[in-house]
């Protein structure tokens, strides 16, 4: 009889363990899980940075049932345009760092990679001042889809973000930075008002520029949420410096309507 109660009780007690580490492993080994949560909750919400420079153009609107395509912002003044893609990896320190250096970003999300842990966006967002825009459900090339298929990647990720995040998103960004006119069509007839590319991509913690060597004024810059964004951060910072130009947000350079 003490062999039985020994015997039950060990089983128990294994089962109490083994739950305990697949729970400790979970929040372990989880990437998405790695986020210091009380690093964003700790910071106070910050209003959009303040726009330096007024904008003295503005991007065109949608035409011809068209969303326009905009790689850089037509303007003489020293202002550069972060934006930032995907949302696979979540980066603790991306608020403290983006507050202390003053730098919002456009940040194009891909649904089905943030809707596990849509809060860390949404705080990363309220902390820097930054803004969360479409970068389609499940991140394809678009220019192998229909017209209809295009819609839905596009128009639905707005609708989830719109009901998630409290803002639908006014600009996108086709995954890759593939597209066709379609996209353009789908795009406007979702309410987007551009298609968003780019003129300068940071990777691994440098800049690989399309035109010249240095950031340019109205430059769009892309990098990514990947385990080196302080190090990409960084070059966008250093960069931006050296060119004498102020991180400003993408969206104030649109039509209000």
């Amino acid at each position: 009889m003490q062999r039985v109660i020994a015997t039950v009780c060990i089983s128990v007690l294994s089962i109490v363990y083994l739950a305990g580490y697949v729970q400790w492993h979970k929040i372990v080994g989880d990437p998405q899980r790695s986020v210091a949560s009380a690093q964003l909750t700790s910071l106070t919400p910050t209003s959009p940075a303040p726009m330096v420079y007024a904008p003295d153009v503005t991007l065109p609107p949608v035409k011809d049932g068209l969303a326009p395509l905009v790689y850089t912002v037509p303007t003489k003044l020293p202002v550069v345009f972060l934006t930032i893609d995907d949302g696979v990896y979540r980066e603790p320190e991306a608020a403290a760092r983006m507050r202390a250096a003053h730098v919002p970003a456009s940040f194009f999300l891909v649904q089905s990679y943030v809707s596990q842990t849509p809060g860390y966006f949404s705080n990363l967002a309220k902390q820097t001042g930054s803004v969360i825009e479409d970068h389609t459900m499940d991140h394809k090339d678009l220019r192998d889809l229909s017209y209809h298929d295009q819609y839905n990647e596009i128009c639905q990720t707005a609708d989830i973000f719109k009901q998630v995040y409290g803002k639908r998103p006014t600009i996108m960004r086709p995954p890759y930075g593939d597209f066709n006119t379609d996209t353009q069509r789908a795009a406007a007839a979702c309410g987007i008002k551009g298609v968003i590319i780019w003129h300068a991509l940071i990777q691994d913690g440098a800049v690989q520029y399309q035109v010249g060597n240095s950031f340019r004024p109205g430059d769009v810059v892309l990098m990514h949420f990947t385990p080196n964004f302080k190090k990409d951060l960084q070059a966008f910072i250093d960069a931006s410096k050296a060119a004498g130009l102020t991180p400003q947000l993408l969206e104030d350079w649109f039509p209000a309507n």
